[in-house]
């Protein structure tokens, strides 16, 4: 019995056959890289024929390296451009002599030659770097605090419709210290004060709450009064020894500068417009506050938008 093996060649497709005997061994280098199959064929007249299949391994060769190209077939190339070429191939690119292409798709803006690229692109880094960052790290909102301007004088020689401010008791008394000057110069507005203590709200049942204010419109009315506003800051539920505690005045200060001032900007909406305003050193007469305490507080204040920014502090010669 003799074996036929049937070898198909990579290259050129061709069939070859070979005629051997069965129990000639054959190295595996003669099938390498090749489909084989081996049959076997009987002595009988019929030949008969059994197909085995044999799998081996495909040795891969190096593929050779091209050769060189010349000056002239590198121009030929790259005058023509191949269809399928890959589109970031930039060995196929048209040169300055190649014929102008005929798509349809628009051509891209290009700078000249005089724009200043360079400068361009680090003006656009910049631009995205200072939104990413502005986006990553927000400005924080600025705010200002109640500004103090110290003046020495007569706080009563004020402009038309000043506001004038000064501490007071709930109680409707304006009976010494800088309100018994206020008293003799606004006769008008003493009375408007002491009925809202006294009518309005009641001394004994239903005080009126510190830590609030009374903006009292101009209302003198004889020829020559002045007429300003006069703010009462509610520092001291009562006056003389029954006065509040330190800490107390302090703290109703705070919150009653802050209603006048918000009572101001609602005066001015209204087109009710004031010109300035002036303060006298609260507390610090018959209270008995340093006015240095009271000047932490003030100035310590948040000025919400549409208030006063600033104070005039007025002191006597």
């Amino acid at each position: 019995m003799i074996r036929k093996v049937c070898l198909e060649k990579d290259l050129h497709r061709e069939m070859r056959y070979w005629l051997l005997p069965r129990d000639l061994p054959l190295p595996p280098a003669f099938f390498a890289g090749r489909s084989c199959l081996l049959h076997s064929i009987n002595s009988n007249p019929q030949r008969t024929w059994s197909p085995v299949t044999l799998h081996l391994p495909r040795i891969h060769t190096k593929t050779p390296r091209p050769r060189s190209m010349s000056m002239e077939q590198k121009s030929i190339k790259s005058f023509f451009k191949p269809r399928d070429a890959p589109p970031g191939n930039t060995s196929h690119k048209r040169t300055a002599t190649s014929p102008p292409t005929t798509s349809k798709e628009p051509a891209a803006k290009t700078l000249k030659s005089t724009e200043p690229i360079e400068a361009t692109l680090s003006d656009m880094k910049a631009q995205s770097t200072a939104v990413s960052t502005q986006d990553e790290h927000p400005q924080p909102a600025i705010t200002t605090t109640l500004h103090l301007k110290y003046h020495k004088g007569d706080i009563f020689a004020a402009p038309q419709h000043s506001l004038l401010i000064h501490a007071c008791n709930t109680q409707g008394s304006w009976g010494s210290g800088i309100a018994a000057a206020f008293r003799a110069r606004y006769p008008a507005a003493f009375k408007i004060y002491r009925d809202y203590c006294t009518k309005t709200h009641k001394p004994t049942t239903n005080p009126v709450p510190t830590g609030t204010c009374l903006l009292i419109p101009p209302s003198e009315t004889s020829n020559g009064k002045p007429k300003h506003w006069i703010g009462c800051l509610f520092t001291s539920a009562k006056y003389g020894k029954a006065k509040d505690s330190q800490a107390v005045i302090l703290g109703n200060t705070g919150r009653s500068i802050k209603h006048l001032l918000a009572a101001v900007k609602e005066a001015e909406r209204d087109g009710r417009g004031v010109n300035e305003i002036r303060m006298c050193m609260i507390n610090s007469g018959k209270f008995g506050v340093p006015w240095e305490r009271t000047v932490e507080v003030l100035e310590s204040l948040t000025v919400e938008e549409g208030w006063k920014p600033a104070v005039d502090v007025w002191s006597v010669d």
